[in-house]
Parts: C-alpha cells; sequence; structure tokens
C-alpha cells in the first residue's frame, strides 16, 4: 500500500500578510491625523472670523452713538451675550447671532480704554 501523504496545515498569517495590514493601517492613520489637523485649523480660523465680528459690532454700535456698557471685567461670554442683544443708534441697528459658549469668546477682551478687542494668537493658543 502507499503511504498517504498528509498535508502539513500552516495555523496564522505569513510575515507578508502583516506587514501587509501594518502599512495599511499606517496610511489610515496619517490621513486621519491630517484632516483631524485641517479641521482644527478651519474651526480656529472660524472662531477668530466670529470673534471679530463680535468686536466690529460693538465698536461701531459705539460709534454710531449707541451706548455701549462694557469693562475689563468682561468676559468673552459676556461680550457676545452684549453684542447678541444688538444696539441702536440713529438710523442703524446692528446685532450679532454668535452663540456666547462658542470659541469665539475665548478670543474677545476688553481693554482698559473700553474697545473690545480680539486677544493675540500665541496667548490663546497657549492656554
Amino acid at each position: 500500500m502507499k503511504a498517504v501523504r498528509q498535508s502539513s496545515v500552516k495555523g496564522g498569517f505569513s510575515l507578508v500578510e502583516l506587514l501587509a495590514v501594518v502599512v495599511i493601517i499606517g496610511i489610515l492613520t496619517a490621513i486621519a491625523v491630517q484632516s483631524y489637523s485641517v479641521s482644527e485649523n478651519t474651526s480656529q480660523a472660524v472662531a477668530i472670523q466670529n470673534a471679530t465680528q463680535v468686536a466690529q459690532t460693538i465698536n461701531a454700535a459705539r460709534e454710531i452713538g449707541a451706548t455701549v456698557v462694557v469693562s475689563p471685567s468682561m468676559s468673552g461670554e459676556e461680550i457676545i451675550a452684549l453684542a447678541a442683544k444688538g444696539f441702536q443708534g440713529r438710523s442703524l441697528s446692528l446685532k450679532t447671532t454668535i452663540n456666547p459658549n462658542s470659541d469665539a469668546a475665548k478670543w474677545l477682551y476688553v481693554r482698559s480704554d473700553g474697545i473690545v478687542a480680539i486677544k493675540p494668537f500665541k496667548e490663546v493658543v497657549e492656554k
């Protein structure tokens, strides 16, 4: 009788297969990190733009003769809430619709002369 050879069955994955999986995971991670970075930069840019809109609204209201009471102790949220209430002066009505809890609040402050301004980029990012 002929001897029947049993085929040996290997278990597990080969080194090439494992390497391919690691490379694919690395590529997907690189794409995810880049997307996160772009989205974070975009959200910061929008927050700065919103803060600028609020500051311009309050400062413009003062220029048209509206009564605007701000103090250096006001938080960014309070400044945005004040701008959201709106100002009326002469023939112009100013109002902003920025959410007081938005990231824009961390960019705003009131200078000692009462002007609403935007904080320096470095000061906000390092906190």
